[in-house]
């Protein structure tokens, strides 16, 4: 008993770091400073259209986010808001990453539950099939055909004190531990119940706030006059939307992640962030087919151009970004549905 005691004291200490890094408070503070920052961002993103239309009038002619961001207003506002994103994406990782550790903090406490159950329960078995036996040889003896076996007192003295010793420990620990679920259970849906669906996907659907934005500049020409190459293989609109295909795959790449980590305690959450994923998803594989049907169509101007080496090796950098990120969506939904 006294060595069984002593391991439930020990797996209750050395849950005691996680029990005080996820409990409700802590992550509530970190629910506030996840909503801090998404006010910020908010702010930062309300200044991005005056900034816009002041780069234009500024002779701003380009349409995409480089072009823009060579008027210093509007890169002054970009960058801002972008670092604001990049840090709201951290705090919102790091609130879900502790409401789960939160949520497997409990399960852990649940299964110490059971073995210190499980223990007093065998203990008040053993005592009282011991305190059955003493009184059965007491009437033997009292009726003359029997005596008192010492050995049997002794046994049954010592589990009484024992009982009485450590059952009581046992009984507050139960307590602690329940006050401790309680806390926790709390800590875990803090998540849920703080960072609404347009909160969760704010840092996912960045890139294409910023298309919006960009929308509200006039369309460029459809072709550029130079190479008579389409607009979309115009080096600047070029290297932004390989920019933002990288940024996209990416933002995918650490959803995957973040719900494969999450099927562990709750596979229907899982799903639901996964879905995070159909926009950023949606975007690349537009951008792709875009750059595809003027690969095709202007395939001769491509070749004879002069930079026609540059634009395959980005072309490729697109297919494989998209390839890669297409498999990784598979693997992790195949994933969690295993983990139902």
């Amino acid at each position: 008993m006294s060595v069984k005691w002593a391991n439930h004291e020990s797996g209750y200490a050395k849950l005691q770091p996680a029990i005080k890094d996820y409990a409700a408070k802590a992550c509530a503070a970190q629910a506030e400073l996840f909503l801090k920052h998404y006010k910020a961002c908010t702010g930062y993103q309300d200044k991005m259209p005056p900034a816009l239309i002041a780069a234009r009038k500024a002779g701003v002619d380009g349409s995409s986010l480089s072009d823009f961001r060579k008027d210093k207003g509007f890169n002054d506002a970009y960058k801002a808001l972008d670092r604001e994103v990049d840090a709201l994406w951290k705090e919102q990782v790091k609130l879900r990453q502790m409401c789960n550790e939160a949520k497997q903090t409990v399960n852990d406490l649940k299964i110490l539950i059971e073995h210190i159950e499980e223990e007093r329960k065998a203990h008040a078995k053993e005592l009282a099939e011991g305190q059955d036996e003493l009184k059965n040889m007491q009437a033997k003896a009292k009726a003359g055909k029997g005596v008192l076996s010492p050995a049997t007192i002794k046994l049954v003295d010592g589990l009484e004190k024992e009982f009485k010793k450590l059952d009581p420990g046992l009984a507050k620990l139960l307590k602690e531990i329940e006050a401790d679920i309680k806390d926790l259970t709390e800590a875990g849906g803090i998540y849920r119940k703080q960072v609404d669906p347009k909160m969760e996907t704010y840092a996912a659907k960045f890139v294409k706030m910023i298309e919006k934005v960009l929308d509200l500049a006039p369309k460029p020409a459809v072709a550029t006059a130079a190479n008579n190459l389409p607009d979309i293989l115009e080096e600047g609109k070029l290297k932004s939307g390989i920019g933002k295909t990288v940024v996209q795959a990416g933002a995918i790449k650490e959803v995957c992640a973040q719900a494969l980590d999450e099927a562990k305690t709750d596979r229907k959450a899982a799903v639901t962030t996964l879905k995070a994923v159909k926009i950023p998803m949606d975007q690349m594989k537009k951008f792709q087919r875009l750059l595809l049907t003027a690969r095709k169509k202007f395939a001769k101007q491509i070749k004879e151009a002069k930079n026609g080496n540059d634009l395959e090796k980005q072309f490729k950098v697109v297919d494989t970004a998209l390839k890669s990120t297409e498999e990784l969506l598979i693997k992790t939904t195949k994933a969690i549905a295993s983990m139902g």
